[in-house]
């Protein structure tokens, strides 16, 4: 039995206080047998009442301590259903929010069986639950997986689109190349023909001249090759006659930008006036607005952007004839070379300028 206070019971519950008087009742009637009769009896009588007094003192002390220890453990048990309600509290708040969230995981119409069932305990639900967020991760992994695909295609859609944009461009160089090409080609045939013309000419004039001459004749046989000290080829022919002379006797002006475009302009409105004249002028026309020009001097090609004081290279003077007769007035040969600097035809031009 656990101490007793000082502290007084003020009600004492009927069941221990008839127990306990009952059991010191029984008490008294076992002694009172053993007493003596008849002659102790005034004696015992007072002894009696004295205990008595005593015996219900003590009957009340028990009493309150019962009842005190009662009390004592009423309180606890009180305690101890009180933590038991709270704690199944605590379980059925936790059951009631794992299966809400177990219905909002799962539609009714896609939740297994085994959740429906009413008697599935928490660790069903929370091993549910972990396999859920297993899933749900993994879910997370793709669709991070999905995203950077997505920003890779994205990626690639861009350099497609640049792709493209590079090949149109590459498509209209090429066809303003085969533009300009077909050009060249019909440039090539319309120089063929000037230099069969010019051909004409020379012949025609030289035939006049001698009646024997013709630009397919073969040097005569009275030639001896030597090789000199330089291995340049020394040509001895027994030459009767020569007659050198030129072929312009003007010079061509060194030219300014500024002269240089003015006579590319003069040339563009000059194909504009003739142009129903020719059949090859809307191609030079096209050419013109394409930025390309052929200079008048050295007969190229050339770009506006790329013309500079170092871009034409001319012969300031025309080719020098000159023509080797035999005894018999027969043309032998034909030298030219240039007036200006006495290089053969095929030497680049001895000076430099802009295009015209």
């Amino acid at each position: 039995m656990t101490a007793v206070t000082e502290t007084r019971v003020l009600k004492i519950d009927d069941d221990i206080l008839s127990t306990v008087r009952q059991t010191f009742s029984e008490k008294t009637k076992e002694k009172e047998k053993l007493r003596d009769k008849e002659e102790e009896i005034k004696t015992n009588e007072r002894e009696t009442e004295t205990e008595e007094s005593g015996g219900i003192t003590f009957i009340d002390t028990v009493c309150q301590l019962l009842q005190a220890e009662r009390n004592h453990w009423k309180e606890r048990v009180q305690n101890s259903l009180q933590e038991i309600n709270k704690q199944h509290r605590t379980v059925l708040a936790t059951r009631a929010s794992l299966q809400e969230l177990v219905n909002s995981v799962f539609p009714p119409s896609n939740r297994p069986g085994s959740v429906e069932n009413k008697q599935q305990n928490a660790s069903d639900l929370i091993t549910r639950l972990r396999f859920y967020i297993r899933d749900t991760k993994s879910a997370k992994d793709r669709v991070a997986r999905d995203n950077i695909l997505q920003s890779e295609v994205v990626i690639l859609k861009e350099d497609l689109s640049r792709v493209n944009l590079e090949k149109e461009d590459h498509l209209q160089t090429i066809s303003n190349l085969n533009k300009e090409i077909l050009w060249l080609q019909r440039e090539l045939v319309s120089v063929k023909q000037k230099l069969e013309q010019v051909r004409k000419i020379v012949k025609n004039y030289n035939e006049a001249r001698s009646s024997s001459f013709h630009l397919d004749d073969v040097v005569p046989q009275e030639v001896e090759i030597k090789d000199g000290d330089n291995d340049s080829e020394q040509i001895q022919i027994n030459i009767t006659q020569e007659r050198t002379y030129h072929e312009g006797d003007q010079t061509l002006p060194d030219t300014t930008p500024r002269e240089a475009f003015s006579i590319m302009k003069l040339r563009e409105r000059q194909m504009t006036n003739i142009s129903n004249q020719s059949k090859d002028v809307s191609t030079m026309k096209r050419t013109f607005k394409m930025g390309i020009g052929k200079c008048l001097r050295c007969q190229k090609l050339f770009r506006s952007s790329e013309n500079n004081n170092m871009a034409c290279r001319f012969h300031r003077k025309g080719r020098e004839i000159t023509e080797c007769y035999n005894n018999q007035g027969k043309l032998l040969r034909v030298v030219y070379k240039w007036a200006c600097c006495k290089k053969p035809l095929d030497t680049s031009g001895c000076n430099h300028g802009y295009h015209i």
